[in-house]
């Protein structure tokens, strides 16, 4: 009876032992769980830090070029303007050559009107090209930052289910405890 005392004695002290060392593997595993949802929740701040920059300066460049269309809006109306002025200058040194016997001064004057109206369309016609490029490059600029937004929004979703498998690595770990 002694014997066998002993034996059961000793079975049992082995399985204290052996639940010690599960129970020291599992708050191993625990630890290495929560470092790694820590690491998770880090990144995922970081990720979301950097998709509110993103969408700042995303913002920033949809005014910017909602800004450029209304300058390129005005500068066309400029030009029409000039484009108009242009044609009755034009009008007016017609008339001016049927009546230039009479009228010679006032068909000068005209001419020379007429050309400034060409040089400033001119110009006019210039800062529209000009304002036509930098549209079409701050809406490459926008393109390329929505499609950072994508990526980094991919980026999120992918660090969420990381978070969700680590809690749920961690619950089970706890459950086992």
């Amino acid at each position: 009876a002694r014997a066998r005392s002993e034996k059961r004695d000793a079975g049992l002290a082995d399985e204290v032992s052996q639940a010690r060392a599960r129970e020291q593997v599992a708050v191993r595993e625990k630890g290495a769980a929560l470092d790694r949802e820590r690491q998770a929740k880090e990144a995922l701040e970081a990720a979301e830090a950097l998709n509110a920059k993103a969408t700042k300066q995303d913002g920033k460049n949809r005014k910017e070029i909602l800004d450029l269309k209304q300058q390129l809006r005005e500068q066309k109306v400029a030009l029409d303007k000039v484009e108009e002025r242009a044609k009755k200058a034009e009008m007016d040194a017609a008339d001016a050559k049927k009546t230039a016997r009479q009228n010679s001064d006032r068909a000068a004057s005209l001419a020379a009107e007429r050309q400034r109206a060409e040089e400033e369309r001119k110009a006019q016609e210039a800062s529209v090209v000009e304002l036509k490029d930098k549209s079409a490059s701050w809406v490459q600029k926008a393109r390329a930052a929505e499609q950072r937004c994508a990526d980094i929004t991919s980026r999120l979703s992918g660090l969420q289910a990381e978070v969700t498998a680590s809690r749920e690595a961690r619950d089970a770990v706890a459950a086992e405890l």
